[in-house]
């Protein structure tokens, strides 16, 4: 519920009300959802709701089960909201963690969003002691496939076979990582 994680050039901490804009912003940009099967927000007000549904998931998080784990990406410089990112029940099986990120297109190729995956990875499994974490990443994304590969996570499968309202996710890369 309280957690503060410090790298060099960042804070991560659980959402607040003030990320409401800065959130809205970063979705909206156009190239947030290139590689997402979710649509942008339309309003603010949908943030804000989201920021509500983090705090609640976060006093119901335990190391058994983590129900959202959202973080703000704050810079250390300015105090600027400028992504978030957190662990969550992967959408295909709830049963397992999902390490996911995403940082303000003024921001992007800076090598903080690796930053902050590293500290969010290392959080989850050395302080909460989550003994596996995978992420989900479409084909295409190269950038976010490197960050993967720079964290430590390991290709594992490409999705396919999926139907339903998990259809969509055909054709996107599984990685994963265990506790040493």
């Amino acid at each position: 519920m309280n957690a503060k994680i410090e790298t060099k050039r960042l804070i991560l901490r659980p959402l607040i009300e003030e990320d409401a804009t800065p959130i809205f912003r970063m979705a909206t940009e156009a190239s947030h959802f290139t590689y997402q099967p979710d649509l942008p927000p339309s309003t603010v007000s949908e943030i804000e709701t989201l920021i509500k549904w983090s705090k609640s998931c976060n006093q119901r998080n335990t190391p058994e089960k983590i129900y959202k784990f959202n973080l703000a990406f704050v810079l250390k410089e300015t105090l600027e909201t400028i992504g978030i990112g957190g662990l969550g029940p992967h959408d295909i099986d709830t049963e397992k963690t999902e390490i996911y990120y995403g940082i303000q297109e003024a921001y992007q190729g800076s090598g903080l969003s690796t930053e902050a995956a590293a500290a969010i990875l290392d959080y989850g499994i050395n302080t909460i002691g989550l003994k596996k974490i995978i992420a989900t990443v479409h084909p295409e994304n190269t950038a976010s496939k490197k960050i993967i590969d720079k964290i430590g996570l390991k290709y594992c499968k490409t999705l396919s076979g999926l139907t339903g309202e998990h259809s969509h996710f055909n054709g996107y890369l599984l990685y994963d990582i265990y506790k040493s």
